[in-house]
């Protein structure tokens, strides 16, 4: 993939443009012919034409990460965090004008600067102006939110980086403000340790950074849920002698026939897996009474809380968040995520053989 280096940069003119006039500010334009344009030198230009982004999520405007490549090495680019990642496997390198660009269009950066400040910077040059050779990338920096990038040490390059992005976005939650506790940070963490297919990495990376701790219980409660279909897929594989994984053959039956495993049967089946203490735990903070099966006990009273959050019934209880230590909810469902992937993945090609 090759970039263009002139609509690259107008998009982002564009976008600063926009922003101020959507807020009653309006960047004049040049004068015909003149243009404008971000100055940068022979390597920023190759770096703005050539670097690709795979891998990235976007929590907000203002806040995303994502893995860029460029001339066969790695990085991670993160835009909008408050801390440097304490990870070994990254080194920090300077953002210069050509990543600065990529990282702020694939990122779909919203500016931050007041509308004013904008107009100020935008309009303050063209090349109507003697000597122009553009706008200093700094200049344009301080107006969208801030930038970070490390280069990826080669020992940790992977198929997918989606684990380490997950480890950053856990790593800015724990020096940041976020409502998630030291004990749940590792219990999320851990899940990066996984080496499984389809594991929803970027639900879980969102989540962090909500204020909603209902969002990273439903991200966890997917991740219990992607297992669902592998008993019966497994028994279907089987019996038809094919090749492919159980998750491939879900994927199909899902595409093809619309079928997919009942949820409120397979939890029960899925969480035998888990260990007791987890499941115990969970029924304990969510008032559950367990009966014969601690499995079933669990796994009815996290399919509950999961209505809950999904569906609004007038007879619920609406206040019913403010009672639950979703810290402790949460860490014991990490667990349970890692527990049930480990049965569930961990092993499939032994199954194939």
């Amino acid at each position: 993939m090759t970039r263009n280096r002139k609509v690259a940069i107008s998009s982002v003119f564009d976008v600063l443009t926009d922003y101020a006039s959507l807020r009653g500010s309006v960047v004049p334009q040049p004068p015909p012919p003149a243009y404008r344009t971000i100055y940068g030198d022979t390597e920023q230009v190759a770096i703005l034409t050539r670097m690709t982004c795979s891998e990235y999520f976007r929590a907000s405007a203002h806040v995303a990460m994502g893995i860029f490549e460029y001339n066969q090495e790695r990085f991670v680019g993160v835009m909008g965090f408050d801390f440097e990642p304490d990870i070994a496997e990254l080194g920090a390198v300077d953002v210069g004008a050509g990543a600065g660009i990529v990282m702020y269009l694939e990122f779909d950066a919203v500016p931050k600067a007041s509308p004013l400040t904008v107009v100020n910077i935008v309009s303050a040059q063209s090349s109507a102006d003697d000597n122009y050779l553009g706008h200093d990338f700094e200049s344009i920096r301080q107006l969208f939110p801030s930038l970070q990038l490390f280069e990826i040490a080669p020992s940790a390059i992977s198929s997918s980086n989606w684990p380490l992005l997950l480890r950053v976005a856990i790593g800015e939650a724990a020096q940041g403000g976020s409502w998630v506790g030291a004990a749940l940070q590792q219990a999320v963490c851990d899940l990066a340790d996984l080496q499984a297919p389809v594991f929803p990495y970027a639900a879980l990376c969102r989540a962090i950074f909500d204020l909603d701790p209902r969002n990273l219980f439903m991200a966890l409660y997917r991740c219990i849920e992607a297992t669902y279909a592998r008993d019966a897929c497994e028994k279907l594989r089987t019996e038809l002698g094919l090749r492919a994984p159980w998750y491939e053959l879900a994927v199909k039956l899902d595409r093809s026939l619309g079928w997919r495993a009942a949820e409120a049967a397979s939890i029960n089946t899925t969480l035998i897996n888990a260990a007791e203490d987890d499941l115990r735990a969970i029924c304990d903070l969510l008032a559950a009474e367990i009966k014969d099966d601690l499995s079933v006990a669990a796994g009815r009273a996290i399919y509950r809380l999961r209505n809950k959050i999904v569906h609004f019934r007038a007879s619920d209880d609406q206040n019913y968040a403010a009672d639950i230590d979703w810290d402790l909810v949460c860490k014991h469902m990490a667990y349970v995520v890692r527990d049930v992937f480990g049965a569930a993945f961990v092993h499939f090609d032994e199954s194939m053989g």
